[in-house]
């Protein structure tokens, strides 16, 4: 079955957010998403003033990177976004974009993404037993001092890749496809899913395969066209070479 969730990039004031949530409550959206683009806004203000004011529907970030942000900073943000929001955080992870424009590189993105989410994963979940992966370490020390979650967080990773799809199958909840509403993609993301699941013994339909498109409401149509043109713009250069259906 479909369902709707409501994501936000960070441009607004800060206040603005917290009148956003109350009505974004005031419907019955599955997920509350924040972006984490670079050069915007840090998405942990907003999604924690989200949190707050909202009863109902997953909330976290979409998405965080692992080349920015370490494992540890991330598990804490979400530790405090669950409690804050009473059991309802979900952890976003992608390679994320624009990199290019602050000189830093990427390298290996699929073993940063699967470390950073077994890291996350370890942290949230009180385990301490030493983690020795190729980018990110931690010894038996290396634990959350306060108040963790009591369930596991549930995982999206956020790609346009076949590789990273089948990662996702493997390890992830959610795999998200950003700024796309081509359904002509949806089975071929889907069939990445499945085949990465089936590797590990998963189920892939339990896998969920989430859209995000690019949205502008106005009440004048010609200042919501031309918003629209203004915020698509930003993705087309990442995005619009992707699509594995495109020609």
């Amino acid at each position: 079955m479909s369902r709707l969730g409501i994501a936000f990039q960070t441009d607004k004031p800060f206040a603005e957010y917290a009148e956003l949530a109350q009505l974004v409550d005031r419907y019955d959206f599955e997920t509350i998403s924040v972006y984490e683009d670079l050069f915007y806004q840090p998405a942990w203000p907003a999604l924690f003033q989200f949190a707050m004011h909202t009863r109902h529907g997953l909330i976290g970030p979409s998405v965080v990177n692992p080349y920015l942000n370490h494992p540890v900073r991330v598990a804490a943000h979400v530790a405090m976004l669950d409690e804050l929001s009473k059991g309802r955080a979900y952890f976003g992870v992608g390679r994320g974009a624009f990199f290019g424009s602050i000189g830093v590189a990427q390298p290996r993105p699929i073993r940063a993404i699967r470390e950073m989410v077994e890291m996350v994963q370890r942290l949230l979940s009180g385990d301490r037993t030493p983690y020795e992966g190729a980018i990110f370490q931690a010894d038996s020390q290396a634990h959350l001092h306060f108040k963790i979650p009591d369930r596991p967080v549930p995982v999206l990773i956020g790609t346009w890749g076949r590789r990273t799809s089948k990662r996702a199958g493997k390890i992830a909840d959610m795999l998200k496809v950003g700024g796309c509403v081509n359904p002509t993609s949806a089975p071929v993301y889907r069939g990445y899913l499945e085949e990465g699941a089936k590797k590990v013994g998963r189920d892939g339909r339990q896998v969920r395969l989430v859209f995000g498109a690019v949205t502008v409401v106005d009440r004048d149509r010609k200042a919501a066209e031309d918003l629209a043109r203004k915020q698509v713009a930003m993705y087309i250069a990442v995005v619009g070479r992707l699509d594995p259906t495109y020609t």
